[in-house]
């Protein structure tokens, strides 16, 4: 009913233009098309359902997403005032609506992540920062490590901390060696079990704990030195694609799927994407 009404509302209003052309002097053929070409530019389309979003529901973050859902928004507006965005001078419309805000087309080309610059540049950068190879490293560790944890020299005066029932209690005095099965110490004239040490401690009288601490020690600091190393790395090509981002976002290019976009590439993708929509509801 309603397409019919339209036909004779367009009927009616093609002949009212023919009857005026004839009584006025212009041709009628030129006056029918110039209202048919207009009728066409801003006949209705059936307003379609609320169309899902073609970049989700996620929140826009980056500055690429933030002008894709603002373009969307400009393509839909057509849609939801009921003009026909399938039709060129409708299509034309929205991207002079979409120039007024963004370049439509960027003059320069968007500039390309080239990672194998991006890893050349790294591996100078850490050959200042970290200088030391894991082998070399290593050996270095295990140096600090065999300082750090020695064995307690007779005969030296020492201080241990031990615990004594509930206690913690200290001593202090010279160190006279092991007990005949190596399970006590002698400081002075006092004999102390291996057992109630504290951990610190132990490592000086038991030779398989100090080189237990002495591998855990090395494995802990040359993993820290590999993390520190690999977080540099990340960060810093992170930085790089970030500049080239920034730097193409303000030439006018958009990110979006997969690639750099002019502003009127993604607006086209756009009217095609709600067009495709609508014809997939009407024929539900």
């Amino acid at each position: 009913m309603y397409k019919k009404m339209n036909s004779l509302k367009l009927l009616f209003s093609l002949s009212l233009l023919t009857f005026l052309a004839i009584n006025s002097g212009f041709a009628a053929d030129e006056t029918v098309s110039n209202a048919e070409n207009q009728t066409a530019k801003t006949e209705p389309v059936k307003k379609a359902k609320k169309i899902a979003s073609i970049t989700g529901s996620r929140r826009a973050n980056t500055v690429s997403e933030k002008k894709i859902k603002k373009i969307e928004q400009i393509v839909y507006s057509y849609v939801e005032k009921g003009s026909n965005i399938s039709h060129n001078e409708v299509k034309k419309e929205i991207i002079s609506e979409v120039n007024n805000i963004y370049k439509v087309n960027p003059k320069d080309k968007p500039l390309v992540v080239n990672f194998v610059k991006i890893n050349n540049d790294i591996k100078l950068l850490i050959v200042k920062k970290f200088p030391l190879s894991k082998k070399e490293l290593k050996i270095k560790l295990e140096k600090i490590a065999a300082q750090k944890f020695q064995p307690a020299k007779i005969n030296s005066v020492i201080t241990l901390t031990y615990k004594q029932g509930p206690y913690k209690r200290t001593i202090t005095g010279r160190y006279y060696g092991l007990t005949y099965y190596n399970d006590g110490v002698k400081i002075e004239n006092t004999i102390i079990p291996i057992f109630d040490l504290t951990d610190k401690d132990k490592n000086k009288f038991d030779s398989k704990l100090r080189m237990f601490k002495q591998k855990k020690f090395i494995t802990k600091n040359l993993n820290k030195y590999e993390e520190k190393k690999n977080q540099f790395i990340n960060k810093t090509k992170r930085d790089e694609i970030r500049l080239i981002i920034e730097k193409n976002e303000k030439l006018g290019f958009i990110y979006t799927w997969g690639k750099w976009r002019s502003p009127e590439a993604v607006a086209y993708i756009m009217i095609d994407y709600i067009i495709a929509q609508m014809k997939a509801q009407h024929s539900e």
